[in-house]
């Protein structure tokens, strides 16, 4: 992993110095363990991720500190990841999952696997091109099972705002089974 610590003794910043080296020690394993699953397991784009996660925590600490620092690293792990659509390997077998589950518990014929691989690389890009708000609560309820509760308090927004943005998402990433769910 990059050297933060290094970084930071270089770079004169007072509290807001101070501040970072005591919140990447409490929480840098913490967003590693986060990055290695947004990842897929790939160690150095992992450590890359936690890298520029502290480094915007340092942009924020100069300007205000985060009221609850660890929902902050969450959701900016998140966001940085779904960005640099990284993701697509862990999030294929969620995917694959959901697709199973909309696609009901019916018999399933010899080329059902290969039809709901399909579906979850068509889900993908779907997810791909979803914005922003939209993808983090996706990815939010699918790769962390998090709560509609949850998933608001972390991103602050409402509950409802939450069950809207996963409705699109869900309505765009599948068609045909709408809202439902």
């Amino acid at each position: 992993m990059r050297a933060l610590d290094g970084d930071l003794s270089a770079r004169p910043l007072g509290d807001a110095q101070a501040e970072l080296s005591r919140l990447y020690r409490q929480h840098r394993q913490y967003v590693y363990h986060l990055a290695l699953r947004y990842t897929a397991g790939r160690v150095d784009w992992a450590e890359d991720l936690v890298h520029d996660v502290f480094m915007k925590l340092l942009e924020q600490l100069k300007a205000e500190p985060p009221r609850e620092p660890k929902a902050w690293l969450y959701r900016v792990t998140a966001n940085l990841a779904i960005s640099q659509q990284r993701s697509e390997r862990s999030l294929l077998q969620r995917i694959q999952r959901w697709a199973r589950h909309v696609g009901g518990d019916g018999p399933e014929s010899a080329e059902a696997p290969l039809l709901r691989e399909e579906a979850a690389r068509d889900a993908l890009a779907a997810l791909a091109a979803l914005p922003a708000k939209q993808r983090v609560v996706v990815s939010m309820r699918l790769l962390d099972d998090k709560s509609q509760r949850e998933i608001a308090e972390v991103l602050e927004i409402s509950e409802g705002y939450v069950s809207k943005l996963y409705a699109q998402a869900r309505a765009a990433i599948d068609p045909e089974g709408g809202e439902d769910g």
